[in-house]
């Protein structure tokens, strides 16, 4: 019943309006920003400051996040790795109750790969954090492709 009436109301003109009014004001805003960035130095301040947030997680502290201060003091510091590398040395240990490994706090959630490098399927760690960043992402792609078709 809740349902059906909370249905009928945003279904409404009006509520409809809202939505579409509310959101374009977003979108606009949203593109507005991205759009004002040099692609190269959004990406070294978005490196910048996930290193700054995980340095004192294990892994920021073992690749020394504190001693980085550039895109190439990052890429001496930290080797890539495989996946099953990766997971052996941090997440195993202490799977499925990560805390401060590889990002601070805990990981409400664990994502399932589908396997299709090696066949098996991959836990992925997956925080709050992320949850709300693809929000943005997702956002920011909606945005951009209100910007090329407003109506």
């Amino acid at each position: 019943m809740l349902l059906n009436s909370l249905q009928g109301a945003l279904s409404s003109s009006p509520a409809r309006w809202a939505v579409n009014t509310g959101f374009s004001w977003l979108a606009r805003y949203r593109y507005q920003q991205v759009d004002s960035l040099s692609f190269g130095d959004a990406q070294e301040q978005t490196l910048q400051r996930l290193i700054r947030t995980a340095r004192r997680t294990r892994f920021g502290r073992e690749h020394d996040f504190d001693g980085i201060c550039s895109i190439e003091d990052y890429q001496q510091r930290v080797p890539l790795r495989t996946y099953e590398a990766f997971w052996q040395e941090y997440w195993e240990p202490e799977f499925p109750n990560l805390r401060d490994v590889t990002w601070p706090g805990t990981y409400p959630y664990f994502a399932l790969s589908s396997g299709t490098t090696c066949g098996g399927t991959k836990y992925v760690p997956v925080s709050r954090q992320v949850l709300r960043s693809n929000m943005r992402a997702a956002i920011t792609a909606l945005s951009w492709f209100h910007a090329e078709h407003p109506q």
